[in-house]
């Protein structure tokens, strides 16, 4: 499994299984067992069966070379779990100016929000999606006790024509 800067609860519940081959990586030097960029990451085809990845393609300014970059490293049976914030419009994306990302997002290290539109673009860079609500994945318990209460999922797979990369 593949956990993309991760959070620090989440990576200690998964880093303690002991049927797990946990793997951590960020762009930022820390605890992580990698340092990587999402957009050219260090692992070979095929090399993952998970790959969690919560709030991160959003802050990404080539966001299409990071998903392309799951749909690389996941294994052809494999599934990617995906968060990004996202609403019932379309995606709407800032220039490179911090200023601008400010005010678009009231927060400079963001470069879109998602809309009900970034289903195609997963799709054009080879990944299918299925959209589920977080109460469909954890009781709402663990969707408060995470902070998850309300947010959409998307979970991933290889499309079939990309299996073979």
């Amino acid at each position: 499994m593949l956990h993309i800067a991760p959070e620090r609860e989440i990576e200690k519940r998964l880093s303690s299984q002991t049927n797990l081959q946990y793997v951590s990586g960020d762009i930022n030097p820390g605890p992580c067992s990698v340092k990587m960029d999402i957009t050219h990451m260090p692992f070979e085809d095929s090399s993952f069966d998970v790959i969690y990845c919560c709030h991160v393609l959003n802050m990404v300014r080539d966001d299409r070379a990071a998903i392309r970059e799951i749909g690389r490293v996941l294994k052809p049976s494999g599934w990617a779990l995906l968060q990004v914030p996202m609403s019932d419009t379309k995606t709407v994306e800032a220039d490179d100016t911090p200023k601008e990302r400010l005010r678009l997002f009231m927060d400079a290290a963001m470069f879109r929000a998602y809309g009900a539109d970034v289903l195609n673009r997963f799709e054009r860079e080879a990944l299918s999606v299925r959209v589920l609500h977080a109460s469909e994945v954890v009781s709402v318990r663990e969707e408060e006790r995470f902070a998850i209460a309300g947010e959409k999922l998307l979970v991933c797979t290889k499309r079939e024509e990309f299996q073979c990369r």
